[in-house]
């Protein structure tokens, strides 16, 4: 069991689910440095352990591909950044109709996420 506040990701994780519950998941990340830019991409594919306790009684949720650029002041005081996200859900995430009656049966559709951020150190 993961603590509330443990982050993995900027959607599924942290708004949709709330926590890492039910889950095992694969991170792939990559990171860049360059003087005082910084980039990095992160990929986060999320399984359900138990696909019963999903919506589409299926094992995959979706696949997250997240993106950060952010400058840091050579002294550290000052940071500015721009984060991005984008969630695509997968069978976990879907109502079927062989579930769900004919009113309820829905597929879900991409989530996204824009961050901007500026922090100053005194």
């Amino acid at each position: 069991m993961f603590h509330p506040s443990y982050h993995v990701d900027n959607i599924f994780f942290r708004r949709i689910m709330g926590t890492v519950y039910n889950a095992t998941y694969s991170k792939v990340s990559f990171l860049y440095n360059q003087n005082q830019w910084r980039f990095g991409v992160h990929g986060v594919l999320p399984f359900a352990n138990e696909p019963v306790a999903t919506m589409g009684n299926s094992r995959l949720y979706g696949a997250e591909l997240d993106a950060d650029f952010s400058y840091v002041s050579p002294d550290g005081s000052f940071v500015i950044g721009i984060a991005y996200g984008m969630f695509y859900p997968l069978d976990a995430m879907k109502r079927p109709a062989s579930i769900y009656s004919a009113d309820y049966a829905a597929d879900p559709s991409m989530a996204h996420f824009l961050q901007g951020r500026i922090l100053i150190r005194f």
